[in-house]
């Protein structure tokens, strides 16, 4: 099987103790089959061995000094005597070199496992016996031979016992027989059966001396010295992108791996939200231990099996790879997660990393590491570190891209590479290197993952700009200071340090209120455009869902693919969610406010900016509003800002005839509803090929208001009252 067609000049030193550690069992096995034709001379038996009993094995069976004439037997037989005086030889021999190539620090694989797990002499030889099988099929006969069963081609435990025992071991003297207890070495709780380095196959409550003994693929291949992973394992583990390291992170990195090496096996913790460096911190302690990282996710370790099967398979892959394994409980479905992971972890033997939102308890000794955000510094040493010789080409403009996304080290790493397979597909063949550009790389922050989002909410492209908006000066200039701060967040928050003293998230949060069509999505496209971001609008009246605990399901999945994007979040109808609270009288009102409280949690936790819209600001709890940064109304329009919307709304280029703007701006309509007026005016004017005139405007305008539920009153159509009441 696996060294079966290996040849001696091509082994590696892994292979070569392996044959070595096999060459002994074989020895072994030698002496025992002489022993046992001993026994069986004298019956007349013939070809029915294995089925009749002759009376002389019953005999020596039942000598109860059978253990000590077998010793006996391989002292004064010749053939055994040299078996038994070539085996001290070749195995003293073996256990010099292996004390020397632990203290050099180059063990072969078998070795380095019986150190991994504490294994002494006769368990290590157990392993190459139960093991024997799958590196070398023709013990599977030997195994049948001596077990009188041509079936039996596996060891059981009472073939292992009687194998190794009839061995000198440390202690014993030069002629006595050592003896160990088989459950001692194959019970359930025993370092061979607990880290599943051996199987034991027989009925439950069956006695261990008749279970057969045999070791999985992973185990065999491990003791050859190859790389590989259980494939149960493999499939729990997520794709990492290694993430370049920053200042902060290596220093945690130094502290806590010696803490770990200084007070043995224990949980790490890291608590923090979202892409914060977790897994670049497991990755530098991995390396700082001489341990391969891996990550894990909590559904995946959830969906595998019992906590104590999947806890018993963490800890023999990290003992025979050996690895650092990073549980990362992402906050899908925090509750179910968290007890799974904390059932694999307390049954673990060995050290583990658990990065998670809150702090875990368990009763495993638990060190804690809080993970801060990224500031800008540092996000702009992790850019330059994973777009290389580019990154300092530009890092003079890359406040440009820490300033708009406010991404950890992970997303900056997926981000850069997909920046930079864009300009390879720009630049083609006809340059020698492609060169990455901000733009490459604010589209790569943009769109990169936008496919993700745009499942969850619906995207906006923005179109407008300060032009096509009229708002009082006031208000205009609430909304040119969300741009600014949004520009110049790294500038205050990094440079100027006011980042450190912000107990609350680094996002930034608004609400507009106003009437329907006053402008309050206009204003985010604005912005929008303005920051060069995409806009996201999702409809709260839409997310709040009738069964309990979906609503903050559904919010979560929404925030957790919109920090990959840096996307604004436009949440319009927020007074679904944002109205006073009321008294909590059954459980779809106690989990109303739940679902609140999460949506302002998250609201501060978002790196990016959220806008939340209402129509009726006097519905919003005051205890909400005043944890918002910005508040910013849009009156109804006046005749003079009703007049200035007219003069915008219809393009030059269209044909116009006899058009009264006063008139037109006595109308009391929204923004919005100028707009729709305008556009329907101009299909029906286009379907008759006539110029966009008055009658048109005020046929469009006497729809509108049926729409909107007015009446079309003299007042405010004047001369165009009559005109406005007939059919056009």
């Amino acid at each position: 099987m696996i060294l079966q067609d290996a040849q001696p000049g091509a082994q590696t030193l892994h292979e070569r103790w392996l044959h070595a550690r096999l060459a002994c069992l074989r020895l072994r096995l030698r002496r025992r089959c002489l022993w046992m034709k001993s026994m069986w001379e004298g019956g007349s038996v013939g070809g029915f061995r294995g089925s009749v009993i002759p009376g002389t094995e019953v005999d020596a069976l039942l000598d109860a000094d059978c253990r000590e004439r077998e010793l006996l037997f391989y002292a004064e037989d010749p053939e055994a005597s040299a078996i038994t005086a070539r085996l001290a030889d070749v195995e003293s021999a073996l256990d010099a070199e292996a004390r020397q190539l632990l203290e050099e620090n180059e063990p072969p694989a078998l070795v380095a496992i019986s150190a991994g797990f504490g294994l002494g002499a006769i368990e290590t030889d157990a392993l190459v016996m139960a093991a024997a099988n799958e590196l070398d099929p023709a013990f599977a006969r030997v195994f049948a031979y001596l077990q009188d069963d041509a079936s039996a081609t596996s060891p059981t435990g009472a073939l292992i016992w009687q194998t190794l025992s009839s061995t000198r071991v440390e202690g014993a003297g030069e002629d006595e027989l050592g003896h160990f207890d088989a459950t001692e070495f194959l019970g359930d709780s025993a370092p061979l059966r607990w880290y599943r380095l051996v199987n034991a196959d027989a009925p439950p409550a069956a006695p261990i001396g008749s279970a057969s003994f045999t070791v999985d693929a992973r185990v065999a291949i491990a003791m050859t010295g190859r790389d590989s992973i259980d494939p149960r394992l493999a499939a729990m583990a997520s794709r990492v992108i290694e993430a370049p390291a920053s200042r902060a992170i290596d220093e945690a990195a130094d502290r806590l791996a010696g803490l770990l090496a200084a007070r043995g096996p224990a949980v790490l913790n890291l608590i923090g939200a979202g892409d914060r460096g977790q897994e670049g911190l497991a990755s530098a302690i991995g390396r700082q231990l001489g341990l391969e990282f891996i990550s894990i996710d909590a559904l995946a370790l959830r969906e595998a099996g019992s906590p104590v099967s999947v806890a018993r398979l963490l800890d023999r892959e990290c003992a025979l790879t050996p690895l650092l394994p990073l549980i990362t409980i992402d906050g899908r479905d925090q509750v179910e997660d968290t007890s799974a992971v904390i059932s694999v972890v307390e049954a673990m033997h060995g050290s583990v990393v658990v990065a998670s939102v809150g702090r875990l308890s368990m009763a495993r000794r638990v060190f804690v590491e809080r993970m801060g955000r990224f500031d800008a510094e540092a996000q702009k040493a992790v850019w330059v570190g994973a777009l290389g010789a580019a990154g300092a080409e530009l890092n003079g403009e890359l406040d440009r891209v820490v300033g708009r996304f406010d991404f950890g080290p992970l997303m900056i790493s997926r981000a850069a590479r997909v920046a930079r397979d864009a300009a390879t597909m720009r630049a083609g063949s006809g340059e020698a290197s492609a060169r990455v550009g901000v733009d490459d790389l604010v589209e790569a922050c943009r769109g990169g993952f936008r496919w993700t989002l745009d499942d969850l909410a619906q995207r906006i492209d923005p179109i407008y700009d300060w032009d096509d908006i009229v708002l009082p000066d006031r208000e205009l200039g609430q909304l040119r200071e969300i741009v600014t701060h949004v520009e110049q967040r790294t500038r205050v928050l990094g440079s100027w340090g006011f980042g450190a003293k912000m107990s609350r998230g680094r996002g930034l949060n608004a609400m507009f209120a106003g009437p329907s069509g006053a402008g309050k999505t206009m204003a985010a496209e604005i912005i929008a455009k303005r920051l060069g971001l995409d806009l996201y609008r999702i409809d709260l009246a839409g997310v709040v869902n009738k069964y309990i605990g979906e609503t903050e399901k559904r919010l979560r999945s929404l925030f957790d693919a919109a920090e990959c994007t840096g996307a604004i979040l436009f949440f319009d109808e927020a007074d679904a969610l944002f109205g006073k609270r009321t008294e909590v009288k059954d459980s779809h009102d106690r989990y109303a406010n739940i679902e609140v409280s999460y949506l302002l949690q998250r609201l501060e936790e978002y790196s990016g900016l959220a806008i939340l819209a209402t129509n009726k600001r006097s519905s919003v709890d005051q205890a909400f509003l005043r944890r918002l940064r910005f508040i910013v109304d849009f009156p109804f329009p006046s005749a003079q800002d009703r007049r200035r919307i007219w003069e915008g709304v219809i393009p030059d280029r269209a044909p116009t005839e006899g058009i009264d703007l006063d008139a037109l701006a006595r109308l009391e309509v929204t923004g919005g509803n100028i707009r729709s007026i305008a556009l329907n005016a101009a299909f029906m004017a286009a379907g008759t090929s006539q110029a966009i005139g008055m009658r048109h405007l005020m046929a469009a305008a006497r729809n509108e208001y049926t729409k909107i539920e007015r009446l079309v009153n003299e007042s405010e159509f004047g001369e165009h009252y009559r005109e406005a009441r007939h059919e056009r």
